[in-house]
């Protein structure tokens, strides 16, 4: 989140002064790819805890999503604003799956019964 904050003020400013004169037309682009990227950031922290308690229940759903965002990015890629508003909507919608099968009671496994010292 801070380094989207910081994206979004500064970038106009360090792509005019640090790139060739024609990266300027990505400027507007520049904080809503950075706000893009922040549900795609917490959507991989949940996954990666998810995948290490062994709850895989939420691939199936991931792949059909990963699906949805190839299809989308077939058929709606008229320019750059539009693919990366896609690339916002496809990591929002990661985030909420995997927060989903993060907290859902359903996909809860049993607690380990601690074992007792001898």
């Amino acid at each position: 989140g801070m380094a989207a904050i910081g994206l979004t003020l500064v970038s106009s400013l360090v792509i005019k002064l640090g790139s060739k004169a024609e990266y300027v037309s990505i400027v507007p682009l520049m904080p809503l790819f950075s706000w893009a990227m922040v549900p795609l950031a917490v959507g991989n922290v949940l996954l990666n805890n998810l995948l290490a308690h062994s709850r895989f229940k939420v691939v199936p759903v991931l792949a059909a999503v990963a699906v949805g965002y190839w299809f989308a990015l077939q058929h709606y890629h008229d320019s750059f604003k539009t693919v990366v508003e896609t690339l916002g909507v496809f990591s929002t919608l990661y985030l909420a799956v995997c927060a989903l099968f993060t907290w859902a009671p359903w996909n809860r496994s049993a607690q380990p019964v601690p074992e007792k010292a001898n």
